[in-house]
């Protein structure tokens, strides 16, 4: 296995593994660099949706969408993500920097995103370490953090809100395996802080989610036909360039729950 990191902070390129034939020992290793760069690109791999969701159960549970309907029906774990061609209006993965399905009681551990059609050029994946963003933080912002609870709480892509769907997570999580802590909190689905009305939440909240766009703690990752990204969910955001218009992109997407 090698690993290429993409930038100091977060992301890497890993060479050498084809992941449809995961030992053990091999899904260890893979982990622990996850751990290390919290986003690993995988080059020329080959999943259909009922591997890639074999694929995210050996990390743990499969998150298992609610209301999504780009869900498959005879595969339910992994989703379609598409985007037509000429549509500019159509979003494609999320409209701005999130982490995925956090209004969710139990977080998702890993993503996995698969390419199977791509644009000949545009459509790039970017993605900020929440850990890197904390440790930014002065001393005492940080200590203040400790102390908060987020309230997350879904809502689809035109911003309309399902309120039977959402959780109180702490704002600052800590890792399980290098014990770093990172920002929990993304503009899609957090609202205000637990025990605090949204306009005293909306300047702190405001402050973070611009933290959490900051390039220096960025990577940005360009696909290839039959890459595979895998993230943990947990200390990481992500968004989607939506500036290829005029071709498909086609991907599917799977997720595991903490164990």
């Amino acid at each position: 296995m090698q690993i290429s990191p993409l930038t100091p902070t977060i992301g890497a390129v890993i060479d050498g593994v084809d992941l449809r034939s995961l030992s053990d020992e091999v899904l260890h290793s893979v982990e622990m660099a996850l751990a290390d760069h919290l986003v690993l690109y995988f080059p020329e791999q080959s999943f259909d949706r009922f591997s890639l969701r074999e694929l995210a159960q050996r990390f743990g549970p499969s998150f298992i969408h609610p209301i999504e309907q780009t869900q498959y029906a005879d595969c339910p774990g992994v989703l379609e993500v598409k985007r037509e061609p000429n549509k500019k209006n159509t979003i494609f993965g999320g409209g701005s920097w999130h982490a995925d399905f956090t209004w969710n009681t139990t977080p998702g551990y890993v993503s996995l995103l698969h390419a199977k059609v791509l644009p000949t050029i545009g459509g790039d994946t970017c993605f900020v370490s929440s850990i890197a963003a904390f440790e930014a933080l002065s001393p005492k912002m940080q200590a203040i953090l400790r102390d908060l609870k987020a309230v997350h709480m879904y809502h689809d892509y035109s911003g309309e809100v399902d309120v039977q769907f959402n959780a109180t997570h702490p704002v600052v999580r800590k890792h399980p395996i290098t014990g770093k802590e990172g920002l929990f909190v993304n503009t899609m689905f957090v609202t205000q802080f637990e025990g605090m009305t949204l306009a005293e939440s909306h300047a702190l909240l405001e402050y973070l989610f611009k933290l959490l766009e900051d390039h220096r703690f960025s990577c940005r990752f360009r696909w290839s036909e039959g890459g595979l990204l895998l993230w943990d969910n947990r200390f990481t955001v992500h968004y989607p360039i939506h500036d290829n218009h005029d071709e498909l992109r086609m991907m599917i997407w799977a997720s595991a729950l903490e164990r």
